[in-house]
């Protein structure tokens, strides 16, 4: 028999939402009228079968009334006043043969998979930029378009065949928050003769304010008074934090003991690290949270120490996360961007760097 039903789950909580008051309306033209008013239970349907069954469940147009404000006020969720969204209307039309909804066994089935909620605090985090400067741009303006305004910035920022000095052009204005890598530390500290190929090649396009500003950026930093930064670890700005490497070359996440050891006095909710270029998120035994957000311009390398390895996006996508804090704690989101990033794999292989060059186009080494 065909009815109207409803499901509600809760994303945020991960679980259906109990308690939801929901109005059901019937429109006809500029007519109004309310049929009733249901409550959903312990599995987020509503007791008692279909809202509307059989023939009270005629041909028309519908609308379904969420107090979603209600509901998380409820739940102990801090809102704006006045709330956003604080009703959230559905209207549906059924036909004589069929729903504007989709049907499952002739019963119309209304998902509503995301409630607002009020954040404390929502920002992104890039890392691993190498000079691509392509990649920043596109990554930033993602950044925009998901309207958030705070930026942190984890290091390595220019050491690569590529743009270093655009890139250095379009951070140095923005003020991030910012530490400083491995590679940004060669920069300032070793003589540029004895520097690897890809550090010499950006050290040439930086200018001494460019330089001058490495100089004064931290080894890591506390964010916000709850987020810890640091480019690789707190002590060793050139060990993966939640990678290891085994003598074979493969490189596998570290067991959960040797994580936590190196988050070892740090008492703070959220940490922040790079390095490695791979996107990964770990939590701790005591509810800590550790996030890498993967390489905003280097998808591959490969690397001699501790043992010949390689790391390997698989694509040529940048990546970056948004870090967002609501009342139940902190969670993450790894994007990917798509960019022109074989006009930077043409310009690594103009200049002589064949393996830049394949990693940029496909973000494999070969």
């Amino acid at each position: 028999m065909t009815g109207l039903t409803t499901h509600v789950l809760d994303t945020a909580l991960g679980k259906p939402a109990e308690g939801l008051r929901i109005d059901l309306f019937q429109l006809d033209g500029e007519i109004r009228r309310h049929l009733k008013t249901v409550e959903t239970n312990a599995d987020g349907r509503v007791d008692g079968g279909p809202i509307l069954i059989g023939e009270n469940f005629r041909a028309g147009t519908y609308e379904l009334v969420f107090h979603a404000g209600d509901y998380l006020r409820a739940s102990g969720t801090p809102l704006p006043h006045p709330a956003f969204l604080d009703l959230v209307p559905i209207s549906l039309r059924r036909c004589r043969r069929h729903s504007a909804l989709p049907c499952a066994a002739a019963d119309i089935a209304l998902w509503l998979f995301h409630l607002p909620r009020q954040l404390e605090m929502r920002f992104a985090a890039i890392a691993d930029i190498h000079g691509n400067h392509l990649a920043l741009e596109a990554v930033l303006a993602d950044i925009r378009a998901q309207e958030i305004e705070e930026i942190v910035n984890l290091g390595d920022f220019f050491s690569g065949p590529l743009d270093a000095g655009k890139t250095a052009d379009l951070l140095m204005p923005l003020s991030l928050t910012s530490v400083r890598g491995n590679h940004d530390r060669y920069l300032i500290e070793q003589d540029p003769a004895s520097m690897h190929a890809s550090d010499a090649a950006a050290y040439r396009q930086l200018t001494p304010s460019h330089l001058d500003w490495l100089r004064g950026l931290p080894f890591d930093i506390v964010y916000r008074g709850e987020v810890y930064l640091c480019h690789a670890t707190p002590k060793d700005d050139n060990l993966y934090w939640l990678e290891s490497v085994s003598p074979e070359g493969l490189v596998f996440l570290k067991p959960i003991e040797a994580i936590e050891a190196l988050a070892e006095g740090i008492d703070l909710p959220l940490i922040l690290c790079g390095h490695s270029h791979i996107p990964r998120a770990v939590g701790l035994s005591d509810g800590r949270l550790i996030v890498n957000p993967g390489s905003v311009g280097c998808p591959a390398y490969d690397d001699e120490l501790p043992y010949y390895h390689k790391v390997e996006a698989g694509h040529p996508l940048a990546s970056y996360a948004i870090l967002e804090k609501a009342a139940v704690g902190w969670t993450w989101q790894f994007r990917t961007v798509a960019y022109d990033h074989m006009a930077m794999s043409a310009l690594a292989a103009e200049r002589g760097r064949a393996d830049w060059a394949g990693a940029l186009a496909a973000g494999w080494v070969r």
